[in-house]
């Protein structure tokens, strides 16, 4: 029987594109290959999936309790007035700017067990978001 503990939000979402004050490598080369999952033209052939490493700072209270935080992760979806081809007519898609896709943002749950420990690392996949270059490693670190 799997074990079961309150899902209470242990913080407020945090958004990957824009929640953090550095990021290595680049915030563009992130950027970058989040694009490579959604162009299919330009992405590179067989890379193995990279971790974006997040670290997550938690009480000693928030630890021993466990619950759940949210990652907003940048996903693109084919733009809906231009069909994903770019343009509209003879014009580029003012809805896109010409890209054929739309960038949303899709929410990751990240749970934490009660009683996890410091140092651990928490893999998440975002393959089924159509991420298949990139994953998300949670570092969790426990404040004194």
């Amino acid at each position: 029987m799997a074990a079961s503990f309150p899902l209470r939000p242990i913080r407020s979402p945090i958004e990957l594109m824009s929640s953090f004050d550095s990021y290595h490598p680049s915030l563009d080369a992130l950027w970058r290959q989040f694009e490579h999952n959604f162009d299919q033209a330009h992405a590179p052939k067989s890379h193995p999936p990279k971790p974006i490493d997040v670290e997550m700072l938690l009480s000693p209270a928030e630890a021993l309790g466990g619950g759940h935080f949210s990652v907003d992760v940048p996903v693109a979806h084919v733009c809906e007035h231009c069909e994903g081809t770019g343009s509209t007519g003879f014009f580029g898609c003012d809805h896109c700017e010409g890209r054929g896709v739309d960038w949303r943002a899709a929410r990751v749950v990240v749970f934490i067990s009660p009683g996890i420990s410091d140092g651990e690392i928490i893999p998440i996949s975002l393959a089924h978001l159509g991420v298949k270059n990139l994953f998300l490693n949670v570092h969790v670190r426990i404040k004194a």
